[in-house]
């Protein structure tokens, strides 16, 4: 139970099942066992051992705060709300979760996505919105527990080494991505298929930087599926 602000709330408390903040506080916020800004727009730590199997971050919230989520292993999904734009350092780190999505309005800046979905102990499958328009540099580098991504119609480019060395099969990559950077999609070995909806052109100049290929030329790697080619 809080009465002030001086706990230092982005420590580890491996045995923190619930967050209740004194509403005389006047920084700080709970709801649901969850620890708030005041006005419930950051989230600022969810305890690592609330036994709910999902949750659902409000609505109006627009900020995960660094290490928000580290250590909870029960959690195995979490929806993020419309309003969010900010996930920092951490967020997720060594959790179990199994699914995410992620908003229009989040950006997947250089690296800082990467480093916020450190996620040592789980397989995960991950959704990306329309509204995403850049997948930024290194944000799945070496992330070999992803097993599986969404990418939505609306995203435009996906940065260096942004998929290198990760654990998916099968990706479909959306006719609108118009730049995909070096060595995005390098050294995944379990990759078997890749599917694009767009022209057979557009593809090869899509990819002749994204690792996906190394011979020279614009021979079709002989894992890519083509489909509803125009």
């Amino acid at each position: 139970y809080m009465e002030n602000d001086t706990m230092s709330w982005d420590c580890a408390f491996p045995k923190l099942k619930k967050i209740i903040v004194s509403k005389k506080n006047a920084t700080l916020s709970s709801y649901d066992g969850v620890l708030f800004d005041k006005n419930k727009q950051i989230l600022l730590y969810y305890p690592a051992s609330k036994e709910e199997k999902s949750y659902i971050v409000p609505e109006g919230v627009t900020k995960i705060k660094d290490f928000a989520f580290q250590q909870n292993e029960n959690l195995e999904k979490i929806i993020l709300p419309h309003s969010l734009e900010t996930i920092e350092t951490g967020a997720f780190r060594h959790t179990e979760l199994k699914h995410l999505s992620i908003p229009n309005n989040v950006i997947l800046s250089d690296d800082e996505f990467q480093r916020s979905i450190d996620l040592s102990n789980s397989t995960i499958s991950i959704a990306i919105s329309g509204g995403v328009k850049r997948i930024g540099d290194f944000t799945f580098y070496r992330h070999q527990q992803l097993k599986k991504i969404g990418l939505s119609e609306g995203l435009k480019e996906i940065g260096e080494y942004a998929f290198y060395r990760t654990g998916m099969n099968i990706i479909a990559i959306p006719k609108s991505v118009k730049k995909i950077e070096t060595s995005a999609f390098e050294r995944n070995d379990s990759l078997k298929f890749v599917i694009y909806r767009g022209m057979k052109q557009k593809f090869y100049n899509v990819i002749q930087k994204a690792g996906f290929d190394e011979r020279p030329g614009k021979e079709m790697p002989e894992f890519v599926k083509e489909v509803n080619l125009v």
